[in-house]
């Protein structure tokens, strides 16, 4: 295990209230990498469990 605590996911109005703080500048430039960071890695996990692992081969 790596030791890192569970991502939260999000909820529209959360994603909602990021985007606009981005637009207007509220948030810092680290912030918004470490919450479009996460908000990636949410969707790239539940697309994989949506479609099931595809072979490499």
């Amino acid at each position: 295990m790596t030791g890192r605590k569970p991502r939260r996911r999000l909820t529209t109005s959360q994603k909602y209230q990021i985007f606009v703080s981005a637009l207007t500048g509220q948030a810092t430039e680290r912030e918004e990498i470490e919450r479009l960071h996460a908000t990636i890695a949410e969707q790239a996990i539940a697309l994989h469990l949506h479609e099931g692992r595809v072979s490499w081969d």
